[in-house]
């Protein structure tokens, strides 16, 4: 059975969005977990250039609005 969870991606000084975006897509993607990649699926994005994707759709959610996240402590 399958099991999923939410965890915070952890943004700071030393990693930026964009490396920890790529961090998570390789950890999710390992080969070993993924039977070889069988289990990997995705929708409307491509599972090889999804961390940038995803970090494009920020970036275009932040000029339209002009509103960010904040990372780290408030």
């Amino acid at each position: 059975m399958a099991t999923t969870a939410i965890f915070p991606i952890k943004v700071g000084s030393r990693r930026s969005v964009e490396k920890a975006l790529r961090g998570v897509i390789d950890y999710m993607s390992d080969p070993s977990k993924t039977d070889l990649g069988e289990y990997i699926s995705s929708y409307e994005c491509a599972p090889a250039t999804a961390d940038m994707e995803f970090y494009l759709s920020k970036q275009q959610y932040h000029s339209q609005t002009n509103r960010s996240q904040r990372y780290g402590k408030l």
